[in-house]
């Protein structure tokens, strides 16, 4: 699954983003460097991928995110007061992502906004869900059904500029050697969205066998099983 289109309206320092990011002819993306000085932005942007991957993902999955004492999961990303641009009435996220033909879109509003206001810049966002114009909405749309083979099949990692940094020698790899028939009850991706540490990166290199010898018999993955978003 690959970001498609991004708009970001007055949300902390970013006043107006919108971005078509570009792909090959055989769809496969071309690279993307975002660049800006400290406080412009970088972090806010990809602290909005890292959600709508949560959000997306939480519609299948009861691990990648921790319960609300509601039933519902709490959220990542907070909405509305301090994350809406000094000066604004609200914040505006909307985000396309898309495999094949599955389009998935992710909403973050907060403050007071009527649609209409907004119409022009969301015109590349036809199955955006709608919003009602006061309070907080976080909302995605898509086929639900295509979720949990996106997921399994690839992983989708972010480590947040917040993250702590174990030293090299506490690292631990949990082998699970017995099988488990829970996931089919229970939902769970066993892979986190969201790393805090090298740990989890070690354990990623380490299972899919990158930087070190693989087991007898084990095969290397082929190129699409790795992750495809890190940031």
């Amino acid at each position: 699954m690959y970001i498609r289109n991004a708009l970001i309206l007055e949300s902390g320092p970013l006043a107006d983003l919108e971005i078509e990011f570009d792909f090959h002819d055989e769809g496969t993306p071309k690279p993307t460097v975002i660049v800006g000085r400290n406080g412009a932005g970088k972090s806010n942007f990809l602290s909005f991928v890292t959600d709508a991957l949560i959000e997306i993902a939480a519609k299948k999955f009861t691990d990648v995110a921790p319960h609300h004492i509601n039933g519902s999961h709490q959220w990542h990303r907070k909405i509305g007061g301090a994350t809406i641009r000094s000066g604004s009435a609200f914040e505006l996220a909307v985000l396309k992502l898309a495999e094949g033909e599955a389009v998935h879109t992710y909403l973050s509003k907060g403050g007071q906004l009527d649609r209409a206001e907004v119409q022009a810049p969301l015109s590349a966002y036809a199955e955006a869900p709608d919003w009602s114009t006061e309070g907080s909405v976080k909302s995605v749309s898509g086929p639900e059904a295509s979720i949990e083979e996106i997921f399994r099949r690839d992983c989708y990692v972010s480590f947040p500029t917040g993250r702590s940094e174990a030293p090299y020698w506490t690292s631990e790899i949990e082998n699970q050697d017995n099988a488990t028939f829970s996931d089919r009850f229970q939902n769970l991706l066993r892979k986190p969205i969201l790393a805090q540490s090298k740990r989890r990166h070690r354990q990623f290199a380490a299972h899919d066998g990158i930087g070190g010898k693989l087991p007898s018999g084990r095969q290397p993955r082929a190129p699409h099983d790795f992750p495809k978003w890190v940031l």
